[in-house]
């Protein structure tokens, strides 16, 4: 039953994600419109390299809790003060699979033979691939950034067996984001908005 409930909530994940693509939070937060967004002495610089794990999920500075709604649907990621991610919707995400992790300590794969999740990321710590796949259905997204380390546009294939097939390519813009420079709201394309309110430590 747990194997099938993780395959039904992966499997929205990746229909979410195929149209492209953390709100419960009170905290320190501050929202502006993207041309006057302003960043405080907290605000990460950009070119750093993100700390943790948080560069997994679009984020910098010293988060503690994001709920990303999606468009369609809303997951809600915890991380502890050094960025290492924690929790997914309450529970540890990779408790009871099998997981590796790289020198730095993030999560690059982790699976439970039917169900496999797949990160990769560049010499800054920002995702650059996302893969998932199960016994029935597969897909791999690409993330591609801009000078501010923001991402621009996502590829989204179909992947079993390892091969690529169906390639969709989405944009997004920043609509606006918060007093760290994180995007709060953001146009995904196809005429869906994405929102997050996040929670810093203090």
């Amino acid at each position: 039953l747990q194997t099938n409930m993780k395959k039904i909530f992966l499997t929205m994940m990746a229909a979410a994600l195929l149209v492209v693509g953390l709100t419960a939070c009170g905290g320190k937060q501050k929202t502006v419109a993207n041309d006057d967004a302003e960043q405080t002495d907290e605000a990460a610089e950009v070119g750093d390299v993100v700390r943790g794990e948080l560069g997994a999920f679009e984020l910098r500075g010293p988060v503690k809790e994001c709920v990303w709604n999606y468009g369609s649907y809303e997951q809600t990621y915890t991380f502890d003060e050094k960025g290492m991610w924690t929790t997914r919707d309450g529970r540890v995400p990779w408790d009871g699979w099998a997981s590796k992790r790289d020198e730095q300590g993030r999560i690059i794969h982790m699976g439970d033979g039917d169900i496999e999740e797949v990160f990769e990321y560049n010499d800054k710590g920002l995702r650059t691939v996302y893969a998932y796949h199960d016994l029935e259905y597969g897909y791999k997204t690409y993330y591609t950034y801009d000078e501010n380390d923001e991402v621009i546009e996502v590829k989204d294939v179909n992947w079993y067996n390892n091969e690529e097939s169906n390639p969709r390519v989405n944009k997004f813009k920043v609509l606006e984001r918060d007093s760290h420079g994180n995007w709060t709201k953001r146009d995904i394309g196809q005429g869906v908005i994405s929102t997050r309110q996040i929670t810093y430590y203090e």
